[in-house]
């Protein structure tokens, strides 16, 4: 356009950083937001409520937040829209106060709160286990005359459900009719898994056989829900006939569907079954998720399948570990045979992983350093090393790692604190996406034993207490008890993320210190 002599307006620029953002393009919609200072081009509402929801999209929350805060330097005062979409980038990022705060704030500010404002927040707070907050504000939000739309219910339901509350959800659904709130297929999603996850499995059934007599079409996640359900309960028979009904009816599974029942029938045994499944899948091009490689690459761990079952998976279990380069955050598998010729899998610590990783650069991993030089720096480490280990933060395990410093790999232990934080940054962010619209608490597990594997080698005592909690939780289909857990693994792991941080940067200035002097004789 420019180049033709057309010269853009504020329309032009808003399509196009709306476009970029809705993208996940960020960094371009940025640069024609700054391309627009330059040909001083003035950016509207529309402008920023576009640019302030690419950065939430993309997790840059703290820049959304001070693009948020400059609209008033520029002469714009931030409208609903503009706050519905930092409270939501709040609420993505699990800053439920801070979207309290500015709730609080757009009221005091003579903006009236739509139904989407209160929607997310009670999101947020029943997904948090807030559900004194979250009955307050319903209670405000029919005081203001803010009718309450499908979404709202179908969130009151699974925040009901997260929360234990099963029959006061049943008791909600039921007198829905009478207020002329027709349920939809979302809505007998969140409810069929909700009645699974209590254990009402007939309940869900009949839910189930209810969607077509109400002229609701059930979609994938309908019939993936119920087809996870039937497995986990180990009605195999019936999850079989699940799967070919929707076949014929023309729902096509997605990724997600395959993972549940490929998984189911490993668990069943039914290792030809679970092999039609995964040829079915690599067919559509879908990549397997991080646990299902797992049940495909140790099969016989698992579910202790006899040997020529092992045998099947084992190739389409390295097949996958090498397409998808998989590693568990506690471990990688490392072949060997026992003593009779049989192959089994031994487990590589994440230690030993880093070690090797240096081993293939050439290094040696032989030798011990001891720092003995500038005592000022030795001293500060081992300062902040003393501190997390009396907060309960890191046991003395973390200490073998100091011992472990060799002269030949001196990174030896920022690599091993670097991989622990990268990989279970990657298992939170799939436990996030497990997380919504309802929490797969199976799925979940599966994340939150590799995260407890990593945390035990490097003796992060809280970290692997909250992930004890998830897991004793799981055990009993505690839902608030797991949703509650899930939120202490978050904390803890950003805690000791933090500690390890300075860990690295310190290690870093210890690699740059000059050689010590030969001792004089």
């Amino acid at each position: 356009m420019l180049d033709r002599g057309v010269s853009p307006d504020t329309v032009t620029f808003n399509i196009l950083i709306d476009a970029h953002c809705k993208d996940g393009m960020t960094e371009d919609a940025w640069g024609l937001f700054k391309l627009m200072d330059k040909l001083n081009i003035k950016a509207d509402q529309i402008t920023y409520n576009s640019m302030i929801d690419g950065l939430c999209l993309t997790g840059r929350l703290q820049e959304a937040v001070k693009l948020f805060d400059s609209m008033m330097d520029r002469g714009l005062q931030p409208d609903v829209v503009s706050c519905n979409i930092l409270i939501d980038g709040y609420h993505k990022n699990r800053k439920l106060d801070e979207a309290m705060q500015l709730f609080k704030k757009m009221k005091q500010n003579g903006l009236k709160p739509e139904i989407v404002t209160y929607n997310i927040l009670l999101a947020g707070l029943y997904r948090d286990g807030r559900m004194k907050t979250a009955k307050s504000l319903f209670s405000e939000m029919q005081t203001f005359r803010v009718s309450p739309n499908i979404i709202t219910y179908n969130t009151l339901l699974d925040g009901y459900f997260k929360n234990g509350y099963t029959e006061k959800a049943i008791q909600l659904f039921e007198s829905m009719e009478g207020i002329g709130i027709l349920a939809n297929v979302e809505m007998y999603n969140i409810l069929i898994q909700g009645l699974f996850q209590a254990g009402k499995l007939e309940d869900a059934r009949k839910l189930f056989m209810q969607i077509p007599e109400k002229g609701i079409v059930p979609n994938v996640v309908t019939y993936t829900t119920m087809i996870s359900g039937l497995f986990r309960s180990k009605m195999l028979l019936e999850a079989k006939d699940l799967i070919i009904e929707m076949e014929e009816k023309g729902c096509v599974p997605n990724a997600i569907t395959y993972n549940i029942i490929i998984k189911g029938f490993l668990v069943g045994k039914e290792t030809d079954k679970a092999l039609q499944f995964v040829r079915k899948m690599r067919e559509r091009k879908f990549v397997p998720s991080d646990s299902v490689c797992s049940f495909l690459y140790f099969g016989g761990n698992h579910f202790f399948l006899n040997d020529e079952d092992q045998y099947k998976l084992l190739p389409i279990g390295q097949n996958f570990h090498a397409s998808k380069v998989w590693v568990a955050a506690d471990a990688v598998p490392d072949t060997q045979l026992t003593a009779n010729g049989r192959r089994r899998d031994t487990m590589l610590t994440l230690a030993e992983m880093a070690r090797i990783n240096g081993n293939h650069r050439g290094k040696s991993t032989c030798k011990i350093l001891t720092v003995q030089h500038h005592n000022c720096t030795t001293g500060r480490t081992l300062e902040l090393n003393t501190e997390p280990l009396d907060q309960g933060t890191l046991e003395r395990q973390y200490e073998e790692l100091q011992k472990m410093r060799d002269a030949d790999a001196p990174d030896f232990i920022i690599e091993t604190l670097t991989l622990f934080c990268n990989m279970t940054e990657q298992r939170l962010k799939e436990i996030e996406k497990h997380s919504t619209p309802y929490l797969d608490i199976p799925e979940v597990a599966v994340y939150i034993h590799t995260i407890k594997g990593g945390s035990l080698t490097l003796g992060c005592k809280n970290l692997t207490a909250a992930c004890d909690e998830f897991a004793r939780c799981s055990d009993r289909n505690y839902i608030a008890g797991c949703h509650k857990a899930l939120m202490q693994v978050v904390n803890e792991f950003s805690r000791v993320k933090e500690v390890f941080q300075k860990v690295i940067e310190l290690e870093r200035k210890i690699f740059n210190l000059p050689a010590l002097p030969p001792p004089q004789a």
